[in-house]
């Protein structure tokens, strides 16, 4: 594969969906961190951005120089693709919030699972935990 179609294939969704919001809104990179992106080209693009927080087209100019090819090309693909959205803060915010709830979920989930299970202690506050973000992302609570 070509580096721009690899770079763009190890793109999730998501993170595409959160670049296109710093690309209308530079400022919103402060809301987020590295750990955010799922894939390698979000992390870099979102490193580009946050460091250089660009608000005219020179800025943008001056982001995509030091960048590889591959992630200017992406980079500017977005850019081109880039819809308006009306409050740019609220939909990342929404966005980042069910990422941040999934990757919790993920590490707490085994554990929750496990729990009771060979005189394992039960930690209620944890399954607490559990039980909320599994209402949240799924919108029911999911027996434990």
């Amino acid at each position: 594969l070509s580096p721009l179609l690899e770079a763009a294939e190890n793109l999730s969704a998501e993170d595409r969906q959160a670049l296109t919001l710093l690309l209308r809104d530079a400022s919103l990179a402060e809301d987020l961190a590295e750990t955010d992106f799922t894939s390698e080209s979000g992390r870099r693009l979102w490193r580009a951005i946050s460091e250089k927080k660009p608000g005219n087209e020179r800025d943008w100019a001056e982001l995509l120089t030091p960048l590889g090819e591959a992630d200017r090309r992406l980079l500017s693909s977005l850019l081109v693709d880039a819809q308006p959205v009306e409050n740019p803060r609220r939909h990342l915010g929404e966005l980042i919030s069910k990422r941040r709830c999934r990757v919790r979920l993920k590490e707490i989930e085994p554990v929750v699972l496990a729990m009771g299970d060979g005189g394992r202690a039960v930690d209620e506050a944890l399954r607490a935990e559990y039980r909320r973000l599994i209402s949240e992302l799924k919108g029911s609570k999911r027996p434990t």
